[in-house]
């Protein structure tokens, strides 16, 4: 179920949530409270975020709230998501962490290799130049790596 649950816009939706922290403040409905919600001309009257709104353009946008109920309540019957719902979330959640997990660990490897790097070449500096230039000006690295001359 999870094979063909990744691709479809409700598990995205679900993991940007997750990924954004934004179901902290406001944690996902589940499929049959939303039922009906706003699908109607005198609900979305009601709700202040339609104050400004015309009635043309409010019964427009309860006729196509109307239309996503109606596939909301197939998903529901056909696709039994009430009975996937908790999976899916936990599957969206899961990937928002493993995603956040890797980009950390690859953010640390990028520093180890960095810093790897860094002091490698603070090695061979030292090497070559045994801490002084030529023209008798002192050189060294500062903890970022960048060159400090007159030291």
């Amino acid at each position: 179920v999870e094979a063909e649950t990744v691709g479809t816009a409700l598990f995205k939706t679900l993991r940007e949530g997750f990924k954004s922290n934004f179901w902290d403040d406001y944690p996902p409905f589940e499929p049959s409270s939303v039922l009906g919600s706003g699908t109607t001309f005198e609900s979305l009257r009601a709700s202040s975020r339609y104050d400004t709104a015309s009635d043309n353009a409010i019964e427009i946008i309860a006729q196509e709230l109307s239309i996503e109920d109606g596939v909301l309540q197939t998903c529901m019957r056909e696709g039994r998501l009430e009975k996937w719902w908790s999976g899916i979330i936990d599957a969206a959640r899961m990937s928002a962490w493993n995603e956040a997990a890797r980009i950390c660990e690859d953010n640390s490897r990028w520093r180890e290799t960095e810093r790897r790097f860094r002091d490698q070449m603070n090695r061979e500096d030292e090497a070559l130049w045994g801490g002084k230039r030529t023209d008798g000006v002192e050189l060294g690295m500062d903890e970022e790596g960048d060159v400090k001359m007159g030291i």
